[in-house]
């Protein structure tokens, strides 16, 4: 009688071993789980601060946005420039070299030998230069943002076509 209890004692423990070792197997692989998806989640964001960090150096040094007063330049030698859709001439300075202008949506885009100088790094910039009719007044049309690298060159434009703008005459 004394086996046939040590039998059932055996058996009656045999279903709290396999609770215990599925438990212990169940803990260790939610463990590993929760690694590998921590792991997973800090590469996402490793990637996405890279991502970001080189996004930060492509940006063009073309976005800081000016705050200062119009440059005082010297036109120097001028020439008329008419606007004929507009029945508007201005008294354009000779230094933007060969200029032309094309309509777009209530603005005149300005290309010229002077705009056309800007580097390369401030491409986009070069067709945000020109006129802007209000009402029967030519206002000058700039980028809002600042060539950075070529300061100088953005600046000496933006004067000159304020000065033109005083020029501005009805045909």
């Amino acid at each position: 009688m004394n086996s046939i209890k040590n039998d059932q004692a055996k058996y009656a423990i045999l279903p709290w071993i396999t609770v215990g070792v599925v438990t212990i197997i169940a803990i260790a692989l939610s463990t590993i789980l929760i690694k590998i998806g921590e792991a997973g989640h800090t590469r996402e964001q490793e990637t996405a601060a890279q991502q970001k960090e080189s996004a930060q150096e492509n940006v063009p040094p073309t976005v800081h946005v000016p705050k200062l007063k119009t440059p005082q330049v010297n036109p120097g030698s001028t020439y008329a420039f008419s606007i004929t859709q507009w029945g508007v001439t201005v008294d354009l300075s000779a230094k933007f070299g060969s200029a032309r202008y094309e309509l777009k949506d209530g603005v005149a885009i300005l290309s010229s030998d002077l705009i056309n100088s800007l580097p390369q790094e401030c491409a986009p910039l070069r067709e945000q230069f020109g006129f802007k009719r209000e009402g029967s007044k030519l206002t000058a049309l700039k980028p809002a943002a600042q060539c950075e690298v070529a300061l100088e060159v953005y600046n000496e434009i933006w004067g000159l076509l304020e000065a033109a703008v005083t020029t501005q005459r009805v045909e």
